[in-house]
């Protein structure tokens, strides 16, 4: 198996494999999406020519979550199913050549090398309309889906996307050895248009006692911590803190997702 740099990528590069064909893996992997929207309306496959944004203005919205589901399944199916093939993991550098090749609304735009990451940043695309976040979902888990299976430790997070309520699309592809989220990398820098407004509810609760630490932000969603002193906060009394930081995060971005980015395990939320 070829050997990985810090990016994940093989010294040799997948389209110079002789075995591999773009092509053909394109048609193989818009099958694979369509058979996906196919099996979560529970419908025949249909006919090669027919529309993948077509089939997915069918489907409703308590059926998205299914669709979402299949298409990551079946798209992980098809890189286990390639790297079994070709014997050998794909990295990042394979990935960001790819990809610009295969007829693709979110991911045709070149990649970038950045923070030991393959970047791809772009303005959106007419794929969301009438899709909305859905059509954006949909993308992003086909190629995570097909990223997680085609290789070892390259994974795939979204930072940005236009369907999502953001001003770009951005995608990130780095190389994951297990160590937990990466800044910069599972999840995107905090948009500057919150800054003050978040700096305000730091100064906030810092005289309540308790520390925020703002540690990203993906798609609508912004992920935080709250400690008391050096220790994450828990029981009722710490979910009632955590209540309220969501409300007054409401008054400044009522668009604006709060998700609490402890491991659930330490702050006793599971169960």
């Amino acid at each position: 198996m070829p050997i990985a740099d810090s990016l994940g990528t093989a010294e040799l590069s997948l389209l110079r494999d002789a075995r591999f064909k773009v092509n053909e893996f394109s048609q193989r992997w818009l099958r694979a999406r369509k058979a996906a929207i196919h099996s979560a309306l529970a419908l025949p496959v249909g006919v090669d020519g027919e529309e993948e944004k077509f089939l997915l203005q069918k489907v409703q919205p308590d059926q998205r979550e299914a669709v979402l589901k299949a298409v990551f399944d079946l798209s992980r199916k098809l890189g286990v199913s390639l790297s079994r093939h070709l014997s050998l993991s794909l990295g990042a550098q394979d990935f960001s050549e790819l990809l610009p090749l295969i007829a693709s609304p979110c991911f045709s735009s070149r990649w970038r090398i950045h923070n030991e990451a393959q970047v791809a940043t772009r303005p959106g695309c007419v794929f969301i309309d009438g899709l909305g976040s859905f059509g954006c979902d949909y993308w992003r888990e086909a190629l995570d889906g097909l990223v997680m299976g085609a290789s070892d430790d390259v994974r795939l997070a979204r930072h940005r996307s236009v369907g999502h309520g953001d001003a770009d699309c951005v995608d990130v592809l780095f190389c994951d050895k297990g160590s937990g989220p990466k800044p910069g990398k599972h999840r995107g820098e905090v948009p500057v248009e919150y800054a003050q407004g978040l700096e305000v509810l730091t100064r906030q609760f810092q005289e309540k006692g308790i520390t925020l630490r703002w540690e990203g932000y993906s798609e609508g969603v912004l992920f935080y911590r709250m400690e008391a002193g050096a220790k994450p906060l828990c029981g009722a009394g710490g979910q009632l803190m955590h209540g309220a930081l969501k409300g007054e995060v409401r008054k400044f971005f009522p668009e604006l997702e709060l998700r609490d980015g402890s491991p659930l395990a330490v702050i006793g939320d599971a169960k």
